[in-house]
């Protein structure tokens, strides 16, 4: 190893270990659980803040009526929820997805957050459809439910868990916040 390649690891010159580069190869599973995410979080985020701006539901279309027999006289709370749960949530899902950064490498139960939050997501999903189809009697959102499905089913399949729960790379020695308790 050549000093250059050492500066490049991270060290001095002197004993360092070149860096393990993280694979870049994605399974094509990866691209699908990617692509149903940031669909899911373009509609949550525009419904979600649309229901936010207007609590009568009257940007959507959607009456206040509709929510006769829940907890909710307006669409804030909701709005709200949807905006946060399953628009912010599977967005930050897909960019930990995409660059799964070491530090959501849960090592303890040997899992990657990122994993973990496509699987929430896709089950946060169904059960929000299926609490608006029974409760509120909404049944406009079918297509949804499958979405969550079609999350679920992908985040779960061997190739997605294999790529996010790859062991993250080695650093070079010496590293102060490699050093796990």
């Amino acid at each position: 190893m050549n000093v250059d390649s050492s500066l490049r690891a991270g060290g001095d010159g002197r004993n360092a270990r070149p860096r393990t580069a993280r694979p870049t190869y994605r399974p094509a599973a990866v691209y699908v659980l990617l692509a149903l995410l940031v669909v899911l979080a373009a509609g949550a985020l525009y419904g979600g803040a649309a229901l936010v701006a207007d609590p009568s539901g009257a940007l959507l279309d959607m009456p206040v009526t509709l929510l006769d027999g829940s907890p909710f006289a307006d669409y804030l709370v909701p709005g709200s929820v949807l905006f946060v749960l399953l628009g912010l949530f599977p967005l930050a899902t897909a960019g930990a997805l995409w660059l799964r950064p070491t530090v959501l490498h849960l090592r303890r139960i040997g899992v990657h957050a990122a994993w973990l939050g496509a699987l929430g997501v896709g089950l946060t999903l169904i059960v929000w459809i299926l609490v608006q189809m029974t409760i509120l009697r909404f049944h406009l959102q079918p297509p949804f439910l499958v979405l969550g499905v079609a999350i679920s089913l992908v985040s779960a399949l061997p190739s997605v868990r294999s790529y996010c729960n790859a062991s993250p790379p080695e650093r070079a020695e010496g590293s102060s916040r490699d050093k796990v308790p």
